[in-house]
């Protein structure tokens, strides 16, 4: 069920819901994630390129339910003025 007034993206909490493991991970495996990070370049990947693809697909997905929830909101609102409520 979509509500307009949740803001998670529906595909991402379903997309955990199947695979998700919640657990601190933070300070795990360090020094492999140091050494993964080191070689991107040999493989002609941007770390920088990466993370603003994923963030900017991130904006969008949540700016789309927000701007439906503002719309809500207004439309809500300017009836709640004219019914004088």
């Amino acid at each position: 069920m979509s509500r307009p007034d949740v803001l998670l993206a529906e595909e991402s909490l379903n997309v955990y819901r199947g695979h998700g493991e919640p657990k601190a991970r933070l300070e795990q495996d360090i020094t492999e994630a140091r050494w993964v990070l080191e070689r991107l370049p040999e493989l002609g990947i941007s770390i920088d390129n990466v993370t603003r693809q994923l963030e900017d697909e991130g904006v969008e997905k949540f700016n789309k339910p927000f701007d439906k929830l503002m719309e809500t909101l207004t439309q809500r609102s300017q009836r709640h003025l004219k019914s004088g409520s």
